[in-house]
C-alpha cells in the first residue's frame, strides 16, 4: 500500500467513525469539528457540532469510539511523518454535509486551535472553529450513510 493511500483510508475510517457513532446519529448536524491534539506520550480530542446558527458539544459519549478515533488520528500521524521524523502537533478535522465533505488543516509546532480566552459557555470558541463550508439557515440533510470506501 503507498504511503499516500494508507493516509487516505485513515482519514476515511476517522470520518466513518465519527459519523456513524450510535449517539451522534441521535442528533441533527450540518457540520462537525474535531481537533486533535498528539504528541509522542499523550493525546486529546476536542468536538463540536454545528446546525445551523446553533452549535454543540458532539455527544461523541461512546469511549470505545473515542478510543478508536485518537488511535486512528495517531496512526494518521505516524503515517505523515515527514523524512526527518518530524510529525504534526495537533490536526483540525471538519466534516460537512452533505457527502460529507472530510477537510484537514495541520499544525507542526502549535495548536493555533486550542481554548484561549473565551465566552464562559465557549461559545467564541466553538463558532471560531466551524468549518468555512458550513451551510448557515438551510434544513439539514437526513441522516445519512458514512463515508464510502
Amino acid at each position: 500500500m503507498t504511503q499516500q493511500r494508507e493516509i487516505d483510508d485513515l482519514v476515511r475510517e476517522m470520518g466513518q467513525l465519527v459519523t456513524t457513532d450510535r449517539d451522534l446519529a441521535a442528533v441533527a448536524w450540518h457540520s462537525l469539528t474535531l481537533v486533535f491534539e498528539i504528541d509522542d506520550h499523550s493525546r486529546g480530542m476536542e468536538a463540536w457540532g454545528y446546525h445551523g446558527e446553533r452549535f454543540f458539544s458532539t455527544g461523541i459519549q461512546n469511549h470505545d469510539n473515542i478510543r478508536k478515533v485518537l488511535n486512528k488520528a495517531r496512526d494518521l500521524r505516524t503515517a505523515m511523518r515527514d523524512d526527518n521524523g518530524r510529525a504534526w502537533q495537533a490536526c483540525l478535522m471538519q466534516l460537512v454535509r452533505p457527502g460529507p465533505t472530510i477537510t484537514l488543516d495541520f499544525a507542526y509546532d502549535d495548536n493555533p486551535w486550542r481554548l484561549k480566552a473565551v465566552s464562559l459557555d465557549l461559545s467564541d470558541h466553538a463558532m471560531a472553529l466551524r468549518s468555512k463550508d458550513h451551510p448557515l439557515g438551510e434544513s439539514c440533510p437526513p441522516s445519512e450513510p458514512a463515508v464510502s470506501k
